[in-house]
């Protein structure tokens, strides 16, 4: 067993310190993005009835989708999170997401469906 000294420890503790803050920041910046995208389609529901040329009945039923798969898939997270862990699940749910935005936010009613349950199934659980 190698011994090492005072100073090495203590700059290796704050090599893992420095780490262990970036990688909280960075899930906390994505649960922030989450949250955001849950409360945006409240905002906007004028501007989605023009987007998707539907009925507020359209748009509610749009915006319902997203809920509707959040439930499910939260569930899915969780266990993928207790089976893989932080670091694996995180960056290829940012990634979903994002792609999931992406499509969203294209106005295509056909992308749309496809955004919505992307969007839904990287959403993260609240531990």
């Amino acid at each position: 067993m190698k011994t090492i000294s005072a100073r090495e420890f203590s700059s290796q503790m704050k090599q893992r310190r420095s780490g262990a803050g970036m990688a909280w920041l960075l899930a906390a910046v994505y649960y922030f993005y989450q949250y955001v995208l849950r409360s945006a389609p409240s905002v906007m529901m004028p501007q989605l009835s023009e987007g998707f040329a539907l009925s507020a009945l359209g748009v509610a039923s749009l915006v319902g989708v997203f809920y509707y798969g959040y439930s499910p898939f939260s569930l899915v997270a969780g266990s993928a999170l207790d089976r893989m862990g932080a670091k694996a699940v995180l960056p290829a749910g940012a990634l979903l997401a994002a792609i999931g935005a992406l499509l969203f936010g294209t106005g295509s009613v056909g992308s749309a469906k496809i955004a919505v349950p992307t969007c839904t199934a990287t959403a993260p659980t609240a531990r």
